[in-house]
């Protein structure tokens, strides 16, 4: 008796185990499964409505006039490659771009507000001629710098988080227009 009742116990879990074989037990992955008909018809290209819901701050733009209707006027510096635009949240204007093959990020925003988007801790600063301040940022082996000033209401930052010496990043923002 005791050896049928082992083996239907056993037969039970094998089954139990073998059912939750195929079950995705990943709580985070909320995406519709797909079947082996539709898969066929799969693509690469995301669904339009695959972030429905999840608002994205960022919105690339093609002009810098675009800076315009947020109230903001923003142009690259001289010698800016690869330059991209976007407005963030409706309020900052960023321009994305490289300059002797470093990256670098420029924004402007009327807000009072750290519009860099470094996080980190601040380990020195330094007033330049003009009032602006480079700040040495670190976050944990990684020191990033950010230039930061502000004119006519408007505060600014250029920033950088790999690969520029203080005299590059100083020389960038020499060049600004």
């Amino acid at each position: 008796m005791k050896k049928v009742l082992v083996f239907t116990l056993v037969f039970a879990m094998l089954f139990a185990f073998a059912a939750c074989a195929g079950k995705n037990t990943d709580d985070k992955d909320t995406s519709p499964s797909v079947s082996d008909a539709d898969a066929s018809q799969e693509t690469t290209q995301p669904d339009e409505n695959e972030n429905e819901g999840v608002p994205n701050p960022v919105r690339e733009v093609t002009s810098t006039d675009e800076f315009t209707k947020i109230g903001l006027t923003l142009l690259p510096p001289e010698n800016a490659e690869n330059v991209r635009l976007s407005i963030i949240s409706d309020s900052i204007a960023q321009i994305d771009f490289t300059s002797g093959g470093v990256e670098y990020t420029l924004r402007a925003s009327r807000s009072t507000e750290d519009i860099s988007g470094l996080f980190g801790t601040d380990l020195s600063t330094r007033k330049l001629e003009d009032g602006a301040v480079l700040t040495h940022i670190g976050s944990g082996d990684d020191t990033y710098r950010k230039i930061a000033w502000s004119a006519d209401g408007v505060s600014y930052t250029l920033t950088n988080v790999a690969g520029a010496t203080d005299d590059a990043i100083i020389a960038v923002y020499g060049s600004r227009k």
